[in-house]
């Protein structure tokens, strides 16, 4: 799974919260066929692409598979795989998303989240991923974090952005607005 926040996102342009994720479907196309099929998909946030930005990071690259469930949790240059066994098979996405939010608060706010339920758990095909509570990540992406072992994505930053020229993205900004 490839993630990648927008250029703009975390800075006051309006309308900058898309993130765009590449993923390769943890299934082939069809059963007839051997070949895995790569899907791309946009995704608005409210929090995650920017707090993953605030972070540090432009991109989030995720590759293999987790012994157990887990959740990813990336707080500025701490990144960690934690332990999701209390809610693998019992916390559908909106209750692992609310949880996860209330245990990994920063001094910006809280975390973005990312988070399946059981359908993604168990490969559903067409199971979605709930993001920051108010959108969705598209179709078989819940299957391909359940294919990882992976319950959630936590993000939580506090460095912030740099802006090269404030006043004229300021003005820009304003001009959109």
């Amino acid at each position: 799974i490839m993630v990648g926040p927008g250029a703009l996102v975390g800075t006051l342009v309006p309308c900058d919260s898309k993130n765009t994720v590449v993923m390769k479907f943890p299934f082939p196309a069809n059963r007839h066929q051997e070949k895995y099929v790569v899907a791309t998909c946009t995704g608005g946030s409210q929090r995650f692409g920017a707090m993953l930005k605030y972070a540090g990071y432009d991109h989030l690259i995720i590759t293999g598979r987790a012994k157990k469930p887990s959740y990813l949790k990336i707080t500025d240059d701490n990144v960690e795989i934690c332990d999701a066994s209390t809610l693998w098979g019992k916390a559908g996405p909106v209750q692992t998303s609310e949880h996860l939010e209330d245990i990994n608060k920063g001094s910006t706010g809280k975390a973005g989240v990312w988070a399946i339920g059981k359908a993604g758990e168990t490969l559903f095909s067409t199971a979605v991923v709930w993001v920051d509570g108010i959108s969705t990540l598209g179709m078989f992406g819940a299957a391909v974090l359940g294919s990882k072992n992976l319950k959630a994505v936590v993000s939580l930053g506090t460095k912030g952005i740099k802006v090269a020229n404030r006043k004229r993205l300021m003005a820009v900004v304003n001009k959109v607005r």
